[in-house]
């Protein structure tokens, strides 16, 4: 069971430790997707389900350990989950659309702080990881940026690239293709740029 859409970060880890649990245990397993509420739809169906060991969670730090803090509607707690193991780990990245023309952190604070109240910064949802991070770098920067939060981080994605948006905060995986991509057709070698991402 994935808590998120198909398509994000959290997806693509599970599909890929689900392909390799089927090959090494000899056996079939479905990956089943339940959006919604940060991930704790899907948390709390698993922890409904018969205790069979055949449902099992792929869950991230929000519905595992956010979600109890900032929603009173979360009745679980993270003692209520047996963890099997750590499979996945990922920096988080900021990221401007090409109508801002920032590239790097001080152009980035330079602009924010010259235009207090402007700007908007986009996450996959209201106390999910990702906006905690966007709030940090406000606290610790001293700057004001409106938060907007989206269903997942693909329509924060198309926003972005739409230049709908001006920043948005990511998982690293979710990001790279893109920033590849946009490196690549803007003016070097996509031979020459690719292997300075890989």
């Amino acid at each position: 069971m994935i808590g998120y859409p198909p398509g994000g970060s959290t997806d693509l880890t599970g599909r890929l430790v689900a392909a390799e649990m089927a090959k090494n245990l000899g056996v079939t397993i479905v990956v089943e997707n339940i959006g919604g509420a940060g991930g704790t739809i899907g948390a709390q169906k698993v922890l409904n389900a018969e205790p069979d060991g055949y449902t099992l969670l792929v869950g991230a730090n929000n519905e595992v350990a956010i979600a109890r803090l900032i929603s009173p509607t979360v009745k679980y707690q993270w003692q209520d989950f047996t963890p099997i193991g750590l499979i996945a780990s990922q920096p988080l990245i900021l990221v401007a659309s090409q109508k801002t023309g920032v590239k790097t952190t001080d152009q980035f604070l330079k602009l924010v702080k010259a235009n207090p109240g402007r700007f908007s910064y986009g996450s996959s949802g209201v106390g999910m990881a990702l906006h905690l991070a966007g709030e940090m770098i406000k606290e610790q920067s001293g700057i004001f940026m409106t938060h907007i939060p989206y269903r997942g981080v693909n329509p924060l994605t198309t926003d972005l690239i739409g230049d709908n948006i001006e920043f948005g905060v990511f998982v690293l995986s979710s990001a790279l293709p893109h920033i590849k991509r946009q490196t690549c057709s803007n003016r070097y070698n996509r031979e020459e740029t690719l292997k300075r991402h890989t």
